[in-house]
């Protein structure tokens, strides 16, 4: 009685704990439609929105790019 108690406590868990990362992994995507959206209405080349993810890891690389210039520029 109390292992099928545990176990229940446990489906409940799981199940709990897998809409939370689901729901996670859903506000992330959005930032990243977001970011994209923003990127693409100030003409910075490469940013559109996508779901592809060989492009948004590009998206990343020039991000990373964008940000090590901003900070060697900031340091001059």
């Amino acid at each position: 009685m109390r292992l099928c108690f545990v176990q229940e406590l446990e489906g409940r868990y799981k199940d709990s704990l897998r809409r939370m990362d689901m729901e996670v992994i859903r506000k992330l995507d959005q930032q990243v439609v977001d970011q994209q959206l923003f990127l693409e209405k100030a003409s910075v080349p490469g940013f559109t929105v996508t779901n592809n993810p060989t492009d948004i890891q590009l998206q990343m690389y020039l991000i990373g790019f964008i940000a090590t210039l901003s900070r060697s520029s900031s340091h001059v």
